[in-house]
């Protein structure tokens, strides 16, 4: 059902009637106990908002230089989580770049608009969420940008809600939702990064990677990218938790018809490749990831220090690839949890001996 109400900002009387029809859904993360959503949040006129536990930090320094290419490694950004407290520290001119603990649906005649709270500004915290505008169809979490204003540190409590989301009707509604446009880059993933970089329109965009320092590592997670959705994403929550930078394919656009947008993704692939010094190879894979393994290994014979791990049971052994990989985890393809602990071990051991070597 999508509602038509007409253009008007919604009242808290529109608000609980549109959670009703289903027009309208607001989750949280059941993980989550410290903040779960309720009829509580809901204000005259607008929701209150909170921030989510995983957050990003700036890793470039004064005077460091971002450069366009770049965007796309993530290299410029380290992944954090709030802890037990559930504190989030804020230092002086600190940026922390996050998105909302709540997830937002919303159907093609309602948008909105994200707005600050008095009492988080003036404690000199500007809360920003890109363009602040939310399309008809929107169905994620909604970015957020926190920036400290002052020269002191800031303490700011889960449970205290940092923005509050307005919504308005459409005269009518939308041809599409925005989550199921073809270049809504920030509907299949979380928005707590820039895509900009999808952006070059450039088909060698990228392929000039800065060399990856030493004892630092990153991991490319070669993959199907439906099939195998949920394993990629569980390895990937493991690497951050372990604050261990990777790149999932899954975050380009996967939707490439012509052969421009093919180009742009192979181009895309190959960089990540190139910068990046563990493959995770997932069983079973097709020739895309057959040939992303390829490329890892031709980076090795060119004297690159890659490592390359098949992740599961080999479905056809083959005689071309496997010789190649320096490591197997979990070979009788049961995907236990013990197995995903162990992937994650293997990689904390490798990014050891890359610090000690």
């Amino acid at each position: 059902m999508n509602a038509h109400i007409g253009y008007s900002i919604l009242s808290d009387v529109d608000i609980n009637r549109l959670l009703q029809t289903g027009d309208l859904k607001i989750t949280t993360p059941p993980e989550e106990t410290k903040v779960r959503f309720s009829k509580d949040q809901i204000s005259v006129g607008s929701i209150d908002l909170h921030f989510k536990r995983e957050y990003n930090k700036f890793t470039l320094k004064e005077g460091d230089f971002l450069r366009f290419e770049d965007t796309a490694n993530r290299d410029y950004l380290s992944t954090h989580r709030i802890g037990a407290n559930n504190r989030l520290v804020i230092g002086p001119h600190e940026v922390i770049v996050t998105s909302t603990l709540e997830y937002i649906s919303l159907s093609a005649g309602i948008a909105g608009f994200v707005a600050g709270r008095t009492s988080i500004s003036t404690l000199g915290i500007m809360v920003n969420s890109g363009s602040e505008y939310i399309n008809p169809g929107h169905s994620n979490s909604i970015p957020l940008q926190l920036v400290n204003l002052t020269p002191f540190s800031i303490q700011l409590d889960m449970a205290t809600p940092i923005g509050q989301l307005v919504l308005f009707g459409l005269n009518t509604p939308a041809s599409r939702p925005y989550s199921e446009l073809k270049d809504a880059k920030y509907a299949k993933v979380d928005p707590d990064e820039s895509l900009i970089w999808q952006e070059s329109r450039s088909p060698s965009f990228g392929r000039r990677p800065k060399p990856r320092a030493k004892g630092t590592i990153k991991v490319y997670i070669a993959s199907k990218y439906i099939e195998h959705k949920d394993i990629n994403e569980k390895i990937q929550k493991k690497l951050k938790d372990a604050k261990i930078n990777c790149f999932l394919p899954a975050t380009i656009n996967i939707d490439a018809v012509t052969e421009e947008e093919k180009l742009q993704v192979a181009e895309t692939c190959y960089t990540q490749i190139e910068d990046c010094n563990v493959i995770i190879a997932i069983e079973p894979y097709g020739r895309d990831v057959a040939a992303e393994i390829a490329y890892a290994i031709a980076l090795q014979n060119q004297g690159r220090n890659i490592r390359i791990i098949r992740f599961g049971k080999a479905e056809k052994p083959g005689a071309m690839l496997d010789p190649y990989f320096d490591h197997v985890i979990d070979p009788d393809g049961s995907r236990g949890e013990s197995d995903y602990d162990d992937l994650i071990s293997l990689i904390i051991q490798l990014k050891k001996e890359l610090r000690d070597n």
